[in-house]
């Protein structure tokens, strides 16, 4: 997808005279038809205005193909004269493996928020388009300044995993919510196809991962503690990626090599340049190194986020750094579970605070 950033004016030009939609009409929840693109365009716009940053929601050929291609599943409320009033969607995004998919793009337009709409896009996709894509799991992101999104999460049979601290700039939802601070959002996980499969979970944080896991009903093996050092000579497999509208720079490391400091620090720099908010680094669990790798991670100021299952087949823990903490205090977070894993994330990242700084 593409940050649709200054062409938003041109975008809604292209469809602000369909923005009219007659209240308190019925109707059916269904999935994507071509011609709905320009609706969901519309909708967008309605929400979010122009500045929503992944411009393939506003362009309708650009959402068309993206459902023709199986990138985006999307589900709409659509009524009797074709006016889309809801969506939701099941996509690809930003998970190392292919076939974990995650739900979102959940919105209603104001005139409809009394109705079901939200909640029966939301039994559809967790249920009927489940069934129809078979992932072998989902994943969601809920927002942190209200509680709405993280409820109908829960409903979709989705357990909480992490807390990505300060995720999202304020200015996407400006429009909807008053935040004053970055949005943390608050990551959930559901199974659908397991595989039996071995871990290797850092000595610090073997108790919060227990916590987490307990209910997720996965064929897990917990391998032994300690750490294991990669071997001389071998190379880090990751890969790295900048999302510029929201500052946020990600590692998916996959195999931790000798060379990992050296090359974390070339990202660091990077990331320094860019002026990145947020810095994300994804350590995959079923490398036995990866223990190692968080260590590295903490010494240079990481703290730990939670565990991401299935983000490269098999499980990853996610460690996270900001150039400034949201106040944690004004993170909402709906369920006890939801609680406990913001109070695992804010009693590490108090702890790693006085670790590194970021290196230029």
């Amino acid at each position: 997808m593409e940050y649709a950033g200054p062409k938003g004016q041109n975008l809604s030009m292209r469809v602000e005279r369909k923005l009219s939609v007659d209240p308190e009409q019925t109707f059916v929840i269904d999935r994507f038809r071509a011609e709905d693109a320009p609706g969901i365009a519309s909708l967008y716009l309605a929400v979010y205005g122009p500045a929503y940053p992944f411009d393939t929601y506003y362009i309708p050929e650009k959402l068309i193909e993206a459902n023709r291609c199986g990138d985006i599943h999307s589900v709409v409320a659509r009524t009797p004269k074709g006016d889309i009033v809801a969506h939701g969607a099941m996509y690809k995004s930003a998970p190392h493996y292919n076939n974990l998919l995650e739900i979102g793009q959940y919105l209603v337009l104001k005139e409809y928020r009394t109705t079901f709409a939200a909640f029966r896009i939301n039994e559809y996709v967790a249920g009927e388009l489940l069934r129809q894509v078979c992932p072998d799991g989902i994943f969601g992101e809920a927002v942190c300044n209200h509680i709405i999104t993280q409820k109908s999460t829960r409903l979709a049979g989705l357990s909480e995993t992490a807390l990505e601290m300060g995720l999202m700039p304020r200015e996407v939802y400006i429009k909807e919510n008053e935040s004053a601070d970055r949005i943390s959002c608050i990551m959930f996980f559901r199974s659908w196809k397991d595989r039996p499969r071995e871990i290797f979970i850092p000595d610090a944080y073997r108790e919060q991962a227990a916590f987490i896991l307990a209910d997720l009903g996965m064929d897990l093996t917990l391998g032994p503690e300690g750490r294991t050092a990669p071997r001389r000579g071998t190379a880090t497999v990751m890969d790295t990626v900048f999302i510029e509208f929201a500052g946020v720079g990600r590692i998916n490391l996959v195999a931790l090599g000798t060379d990992f400091p050296a090359r974390l620090s070339a990202f660091e720099a990077d990331m320094e340049s860019r002026n990145a908010a947020v810095r994300q680094v994804f350590v995959n669990l079923s490398d036995p190194s990866g223990t190692t790798a968080v260590q590295i991670l903490r010494e240079r100021g990481y703290f730990f986020g939670g565990l991401v299952p299935r983000w490269f087949d098999t499980d990853g823990i996610l460690m996270q750094k900001l150039l400034k903490l949201p106040d944690f205090s004004t993170i909402r977070l709906h369920s006890k579970k939801a609680k406990t894993i913001g109070e695992m994330v804010a009693a590490d990242a108090r702890n790693c605070a006085g670790r590194a700084a970021p290196e230029t």
